[in-house]
């Protein structure tokens, strides 16, 4: 039953770091028309949700006992890109509080912020992505 959970998880990482990007995006387009802190907000409860949906993917795979070859390796895939977006939100939203709370908050700073966070889009949606094909191609769910 717990194994089933996954797929409940993982589409909240994937919103809000979505999300958070193009709040992000706005606030270096148009710093005074979008809420300072909404990105910072998103990505905590994105890292919150990255480590339920890593613990509940790992759950998952190890449900599954009758998986060739080649799954497994797509398998693989997937936790890695999904370790690689769950360490990285963690690690974008730990600078950004530390960054937050010695108070630097600037124009480089946002734009930094966007590259990281453009980054880590990228590797949600490849994570997604390969998720996808996991249930949809190959019926592992």
């Amino acid at each position: 039953m717990i194994d089933n959970l996954h797929p409940v998880f993982v589409h909240f990482p994937i919103a809000c770091i979505t999300v958070a990007f193009f709040f992000q995006l706005f606030q270096v387009i148009v710093p005074k028309n979008t809420p300072r802190n909404a990105s910072l907000w998103l990505m905590g409860i994105a890292a919150v949700f990255a480590l339920i949906s890593s613990q509940t993917g790992e759950l998952a795979f190890s449900s599954h006992s009758s998986l060739n070859a080649f799954q497994i390796e797509e398998v693989n895939t997937h936790e890695l890109f999904a370790n690689i977006t769950t360490w990285g939100t963690i690690l974008i939203f730990v600078g950004w509080v530390f960054a937050y709370l010695q108070g630097v908050q600037n124009r480089k700073v946002d734009i930094l912020i966007f590259a990281f966070l453009s980054l880590l889009t990228m590797a949600v949606l490849v994570t997604g992505y390969l998720g996808g094909k996991l249930v949809h191609l190959y019926h592992i769910h």
